[in-house]
This record gives structure tokens, C-alpha cells and sequence, in this order.
């Protein structure tokens, strides 16, 4: 331990930020952990109660500053640096949350609160400063105990409650899970994925012989969430929460219906593997739970029953196992909330399909606009067709975007996986020994067998220079490990490369999704 004491009451510019800290810190005390302990009857968070911590974060911000800059420790991190031992500029006051207030942003303060405090206590045993406010002292120059911890939960406590808010949903002929979120304006609201009940407004929800019929109020394909709302029952709500203790290694819970209809829900636990970014989905959980066709609009719930996330999909590459993805409840708190506030909207109508690859597809030359699995739209062009009927080489052209791709689709993949990507090897039968190899972002796995191949194009103002000879276009498709898995033939001319530059033009210029 250090010998030299320093009394933290005359250092500059630190006494009052102690007295505020000592106002706080009996808010801490005893706010902090309260949602872990809070039943789903007691009254919801309010914007008080997030201000309350906010100040609380403020303050302990503004000390861990003075400290940093009195001990010339971890002074990168001081916004402003420091001058003289003291922080150089005053902190920005944060801006007010605008809400809505849920378990899930107070949960997340609390961890900071106990995080910062944490730090504090260190830096107060390491200079040996106001080390009687350190919880159980100092030792070595370090503290004596551990921060506390929010109590711990035992999810059978809250399974039955569980059980009872998840319900089984059927659209036509996909079924599906959703789960109760509690009522608001007249009506009870549910949650569920969002290709679940795609191309539906109105589905039907059965838990125990009981049977409901539901609106679809909203159903984001990008996102992959829909919010269906229905007459008020007597079934509990679930609450958001559970995503702020969802670290690596954490205990998860899925409840919901796999492989078949069923009377009421099965759960399955396993634990998180991870927090990702999807570029579809966004931020997602990642969790090896056990998660079948079926459980899709599921929750994930963490061990207090609280909903850390919506499961939506699986792995499917071959090989994967115990790999499933959840939507995160910040995602899921943003839809309810855009669907309550507008409880009477129709849903957007259902986008149109996507290209076609066998009989009856679109002829070479046609525009056509869908949005594709990935949820994105997208204007598109057949810029040729597989001679032997089982592929097509796309102009792609997503919207509101200032780049295009070519795109190679087939409905004939005989490969194995992929994962993700692939490769093009492209030549033409005036050169077939100048073959050309790119390596292409994939897609596989659509609703109709299709694999799609993409390599990324920048948009150019002037016309690229086109051979005068005709020939003929071969386009291998490779998987990962360079294996064929199609093969795309053409017939390509001057005529036809004029046709393609002028689609680029037009889609450049004039038109827009």
C-alpha cells in the first residue's frame, strides 16, 4: 500500500464532485439490481427512473476523470486531456433519454453504475485515497471485496409463466411461435418472425386448446420481425431485459413449438456464444440452444425469465451444428414500440418475388423490381439466360444505393458449402486457355433451391469498349473450396454489351425503385 496519504477533500476541483457522489451513491445502494429482483406484476421502469441513473453515471464519469488527471493515469480516455492535474474542459451533460423507459435500459445503466464504482474503488486503494468509502477497505492497495452483484435467478421459477405467455401461431400453411408483450391501447401485443407470417394479415394463435385470431400490425422483412396484436386475455406478458446479461457462457432459455403443431411450448437451454453484427439482421445473439422449424418468432430468455432476444435462424452450412441467431430486444423493443404508437396501420403489402431462373422466367431484357431474401429491394435486369435453362447473369441494382452488381444465379448447384463464399472462373471459347478466377460473396438456400453469386460493380460515366466479335460466355461457379458447382453458358456480341451499358445508363439516371 502506498504510505503517503492524500486527503481527497483539498484536492482542486474534486471536493464538490465528491459531496454529489455521496448524494448518489445511497441511490445505488438501493436501486441498483432492482430489475433483476422485480416481478412482472410491479410497475414498469419510468424516465425517472433512467434519469436517476444517468445522473448517477454523470457523476461517477466526472470523478473517474478528476482521479485520472490527479494521478496522471489512463488520461487518454479524459475527453479534453488534462491540464495542471485536473480534467481541461468541463464534461457535457448528457442529453435527456427520450425513452421509452424498459427493464432493458435500466438493467444496462445498472451494469455501468457497478462497473464504474468498480474502477472507483480501485483507483481509491491503489493512491490510498477516501478508502473508507471502499465496500469491506483496501488490501495491498487493492480492494478487500468484490463489487456487488445483481442476485442470481433460477429460471424454473419462471418457466411456467413462460410457458404460458408463448403461443403457437399459424399462417396458411407455416407455422410458427410468438410471445406475449403485454397491452396497450385496447389490445394485447404479441411478437413473432417476421417470415413467419409473410404475405399474411391476419393469423390465427393457439396455446391448450385455446384459439385466437391476430392482426398483423407490422412485419419488417429486412428486419425480420412482425407485431401482431389481438384481444386482451388473461395470459402473462413477457418483459424486455434479459440482453444486459447475456455474456458469453451465460445460461439461455428458448420457448416455442419445433417440427409440429402442438397443444403448448417445449424449452430448451443452452448458453450464449456470442453478440455479432448480421449485414441483414443487425446486431444479433448468437447461442447454441436447441432451435428447430417451428421455434422461429420464438424468445430467448435469460434466467429470469426476461426476453433477451427473438430466435429467427439456424446455421444450415453443412457441418454446422448448435449455431442459431436470435434478434436482440433492442431491435424488438424499437418495432412494438413503432407499432403501438400507430396500433391501426396495415401492414406494408408483401414485396413482389424475386427473379425466376426455369420456365417462365423473365425474358433477357426485362426490368423487374423485388425485394430479395436479404430484405433489400432491388431494381434488376436479365442480361443473359443459361442456354441450357438453369441459370441467368443479373444486372443488379439495389435501391437508393450508388453502386450495382452482377449477379449469377442457378437453380443446378451440385457443390457442397460454401459458407458465404465462392468463386467465378470466367472465359469465353475465343480464349478458353484466359480464364479469369473472382472470388464472390454467396447466398444460397432460397425458398426455391437458388444459389446467387455477386461480384460488387462501381458505376463509370463512360461507355466501356466492347469486342466486335461474337462468342460464347462460359461462367464456372465454384464453392469454397474451388469445386464446381454450376455452369452457365451464353452467347455474347457488340449488340448485346451497347444493350447492357445502356441498362446501366438508364438505372443510373432515370430510374428509381
Amino acid at each position: 500500500m502506498l504510505k503517503n496519504s492524500v486527503d481527497f477533500r483539498t484536492m482542486p476541483g474534486i471536493s464538490l464532485l465528491r459531496t454529489a457522489l455521496t448524494a448518489v451513491l445511497a441511490l445505488a445502494l438501493c436501486c441498483v439490481g432492482a430489475p433483476f429482483g422485480t416481478s412482472a406484476q410491479e410497475q414498469q421502469p419510468t424516465l425517472q427512473d433512467i434519469a436517476a441513473r444517468d445522473g448517477l453515471i454523470a457523476a461517477q464519469e466526472s470523478l473517474l476523470n478528476a482521479y485520472r488527471c490527479r494521478f496522471d493515469i489512463d488520461t487518454i480516455v479524459v475527453p479534453g486531456g488534462c491540464t495542471n492535474g485536473a480534467p481541461a474542459v468541463a464534461s457535457d451533460p448528457a442529453p435527456p433519454f427520450a425513452g421509452p423507459a424498459s427493464w432493458s435500459e435500466l438493467t444496462r445503466r445498472d451494469q455501468l453504475v457497478l462497473s464504474q464504482e468498480s474502477l472507483l474503488n480501485t483507483y481509491r486503494c491503489r493512491f490510498n485515497i477516501d478508502t473508507e468509502v471502499v465496500p469491506g477497505g483496501c488490501t495491498d492497495g487493492r480492494p478487500s471485496s468484490l463489487p456487488a452483484r445483481p442476485p442470481s435467478c433460477d429460471f424454473a421459477e419462471h418457466a411456467a409463466s413462460a410457458v404460458d405467455a408463448v403461443w403457437q401461431v399459424q399462417a396458411g400453411q407455416s407455422l410458427g411461435t410468438a410471445f406475449h408483450m403485454g397491452s396497450a391501447a385496447d389490445r394485447a401485443w404479441w411478437l413473432t418472425a417476421e417470415h413467419v407470417v409473410r404475405g399474411s394479415q391476419t393469423v390465427v394463435l393457439t396455446h391448450s386448446g385455446a384459439r385466437r385470431s391476430a392482426r398483423v400490425v407490422t412485419a419488417d422483412r429486412a428486419g425480420d420481425i412482425a407485431v401482431l396484436s389481438t384481444a386482451i386475455g388473461p395470459e402473462p406478458a413477457l418483459e424486455f431485459g434479459g440482453l444486459s446479461s447475456a455474456a458469453p457462457g451465460s445460461a439461455v432459455y428458448l420457448v416455442g413449438y419445433p417440427l409440429y403443431a402442438a397443444s403448448t411450448p417445449a424449452v430448451s437451454r443452452g448458453i450464449v456464444s456470442r453478440l455479432l453484427d448480421d449485414p441483414a439482421l443487425g446486431r444479433v445473439l448468437q447461442t447454441d440452444t436447441s432451435a428447430s422449424p417451428g421455434n422461429s418468432g420464438g424468445p430467448m430468455l435469460n434466467a429470469c425469465g426476461k426476453v433477451a432476444g427473438m430466435v429467427v435462424s439456424k446455421a444450415s452450412a453443412q457441418g454446422a451444428e448448435g449455431i442459431n441467431y436470435s434478434i436482440t430486444e433492442q431491435a424488438l423493443e424499437a418495432a412494438l414500440a413503432e407499432a403501438q404508437a400507430d396500433p391501426d396501420q396495415e401492414p406494408a403489402a408483401p414485396a413482389p418475388a424475386k427473379p425466376e431462373l426455369g420456365e417462365g422466367a423473365p425474358d433477357r431484357g426485362e426490368w423487374q423490381q423485388s425485394q430479395y431474401d436479404d430484405g433489400n429491394d432491388y431494381l434488376w435486369y436479365i442480361a443473359y439466360k443459361d442456354e441450357n435453362s438453369g441459370g441467368a447473369i443479373v444486372y443488379e441494382f439495389p435501391c437508393s444505393e450508388d453502386y450495382w452488381s452482377i449477379a449469377f444465379w442457378t437453380s443446378e448447384w451440385s457443390a457442397g458449402a460454401f459458407l458465404g463464399r465462392g468463386y467465378i472462373r470466367i472465359w469465353n471459347d475465343t480464349a478458353p486457355n484466359q480464364a479469369i478466377l473472382y472470388r464472390a460473396n454467396l447466398t444460397q438456400h432460397f425458398a426455391d433451391g437458388t444459389s446467387r453469386f455477386v461480384l460488387r460493380q462501381e458505376f463509370a460515366d463512360s461507355s466501356s469498349d466492347s469486342l466486335s466479335a461474337s462468342y460464347r460466355l462460359y461462367v464456372e461457379l465454384l464453392d469454397v473450396r474451388q469445386v464446381r458447382g454450376a455452369l452457365l453458358t451464353a452467347a455474347r456480341s457488340a449488340e448485346s454489351d451497347r444493350e447492357l451499358q445502356e441498362a446501366r445508363n438508364r438505372t443510373r439516371r432515370t430510374v428509381s425503385c
